[in-house]
């Protein structure tokens, strides 16, 4: 993935934990939300180190 197309991934994810903080739902599903979205951007960051590291 290009780091032009994570940026952009990354941007939508945290536009869509904004919404969830702003909507209605109760408290727990929106954390419970969130929690998930954070696993995934903390995985593609992970991803996204080890295939922007130059081979040795």
């Amino acid at each position: 993935m290009r780091e032009t197309q994570a940026q952009y991934h990354w941007q939508n994810l945290e536009s869509v934990k904004y919404a969830l903080d702003n909507s209605m739902m109760p408290h727990q599903q929106v954390k419970q939300l969130i929690s998930a979205i954070d696993t995934l951007q903390r995985d593609l960051q992970e991803g996204l180190r080890i295939d922007t590291i130059p081979p040795k």
